[in-house]
């Protein structure tokens, strides 16, 4: 009983069950946040058959070759695009990982954190990899 206790809804004995939802459930950016899963999933298919094709096609060539290959813009653009789609889906399938799983309050701020942080430094990594041989 005192572990209920220590739940965040649960505090004070003679609360309206509306006051005890307020700020648990899905009345933020859930609507928002489920919608921009799906859109980044469906652009991120194509882009991974695109990905797919242009690796197992350049599996035995060399460096200089896909290099090459690399700095044409359209070849440039759709690595891009790719990195910044595959990047923003993993943060935000994460993100609800966290916010499902982790219940403890403060645990559950840095990890969101640590989570943009790592991500956001994932893609500006790639993507100045990307334009680094482009340009």
């Amino acid at each position: 009983m005192q572990k209920a206790s220590l739940l965040k809804w649960n505090k004070g004995g003679f609360k309206n069950p509306l006051t005890r939802a307020r700020g648990l459930g899905a009345g933020h950016g859930a609507v928002h946040h489920w919608v921009m899963q799906r859109l980044s999933a469906i652009l991120a298919v194509p882009l991974t058959f695109w990905l797919c094709a242009a690796i197992t096609g350049h599996v035995y060539s060399s460096y200089a070759s896909f290099t090459a290959w690399l700095s044409q813009p359209c070849n440039a653009i759709l690595m891009a695009l790719s990195i910044i789609t595959f990047f923003y889906h993993a943060c935000i399938g994460m993100q609800v990982v966290i916010e499902d799983y982790c219940h403890n309050e403060l645990g559950k701020v840095i990890k969101l954190a640590a989570l943009r942080i790592v991500m956001f430094a994932g893609a500006i990594a790639s993507l100045f990899a990307v334009l680094k041989i482009a340009i």
